[in-house]
């Protein structure tokens, strides 16, 4: 083993219950784009088309998703 300091870097962190929420989240999650010396940030992602109406999700991540996030933007105008 290689000697050095290690620590754990948090991706992606989002809870969620339930199949729909599931698959919704999965288009974020197949498209990763991440630079460890990325801050943590706070996301909003707003499901329109769920059930029962409409649902957010709060995912905290390194990541970046700069043509979702621009969509995300229309709908918390639109929800708000």
């Amino acid at each position: 083993m290689a000697e050095g300091k290690y620590s754990d870097l948090r991706l992606w962190l989002s809870v969620s219950t339930g199949e729909k929420h599931i698959s919704y989240l999965a288009e974020r999650l197949t498209q990763l784009n991440c630079d460890v010396s990325n801050e943590e940030v706070k996301n909003e992602i707003i499901d329109e088309a769920f059930p029962s109406g409409v649902v957010r999700y709060q995912v905290l991540s390194i990541c970046r998703w700069p043509e979702l996030e621009r969509l995300e933007e229309q709908k918390r105008e639109k929800y708000d």
